[in-house]
């Protein structure tokens, strides 16, 4: 599957592919995600903003080596699109086919 999702015309549903499989999320945690959420070069670690329980939220999730390297893939994509990734921007922005608002999150993953 993660061959297969380098080859979409969506450049970020391989990184949200590979993520959402090495971590488990809920889709809208995955949708929802930050840059201020993850940490790529300390803890190696992402925390789930609101979740849909109380529990959820706020949990830590380790990343493992196929995550990282996906997330900075797309993080140096991303900053060929957007010139920067400040924290605050949604990792998976707003647009079809390509991102146009990293200030709004991506509302489906179902187009890819």
């Amino acid at each position: 599957m993660l061959e297969e999702a380098q080859k979409l015309r969506t450049p970020q549903l391989y990184a949200a592919l590979a993520l959402d499989l090495n971590t488990g999320l809920r889709d809208k945690e995955l949708r929802e995600i930050r840059w201020q959420q993850i940490d790529l070069l300390h803890k190696k670690a992402l925390t789930v903003g609101k979740s849909k329980t109380e529990a959820g939220t706020g949990r830590v999730i380790p990343l493992n080596a196929t995550a990282i390297t996906a997330l900075s893939e797309h993080a140096s994509w991303y900053i060929e699109r957007f010139g920067e990734c400040k924290p605050e921007w949604f990792v998976f922005a707003f647009g079809t086919p390509l991102p146009k608002d990293p200030t709004r999150p991506i509302t489906s993953f179902k187009t890819g």
